[in-house]
């Protein structure tokens, strides 16, 4: 386990000590069990909640693995990334975007609606999960990359 922390540990450290001008998007909260994805209505569909700070903005998004029929007001959403929704008319402030990966597993996120970190931020957290998701084990459980490098 003191193994695993600092291999943690290290890996913070080593982005901070490379991070460009910006800073690295940071997991501030989470994983944390939920039961229902609030961008998706009523229903009691379990997943994992995290919350990033970047450029001073939260950036909340739900994790599943569980079978998801969207409604009629999810659409297209360009970032150049296949799988990619967003949430139609989900308000003025804040756009809903959801990615539907190719080996079953989802991610809804709720980000500023004028952000132009969007697609990058997208990008890079998608890429981070998958090489999460590949190295992960039935004993050490799910975990968020703690650190995203938004080029």
């Amino acid at each position: 386990m003191n193994r695993r922390l600092f291999f943690i540990v290290i890996v913070f450290l080593t982005s901070l000590a490379f991070a460009e001008e910006n800073e690295p998007a940071v997991l501030i909260r989470g994983p944390i069990i939920h039961d229902g994805i609030e961008f998706l209505g009523v229903n009691r569909i379990t997943a994992q909640y995290g919350e990033y700070k970047y450029q001073g903005e939260l950036i909340r998004l739900y994790y599943t693995a569980e079978e998801i029929v969207l409604s009629d007001d999810w659409g297209f959403y360009d970032c150049k990334i296949e799988g990619l929704v967003q949430k139609v008319g989900a308000g003025k402030d804040r756009i809903i975007i959801g990615y539907f990966d190719g080996l079953g597993w989802k991610v809804f996120l709720s980000v500023a609606a004028d952000a132009d970190y969007i697609c990058p931020f997208i990008s890079e957290y998608i890429k981070k999960q998958k090489y999460f998701n590949n190295i992960v084990s039935e004993t050490s459980g799910f975990s968020f990359p703690a650190i995203l490098d938004i080029d």
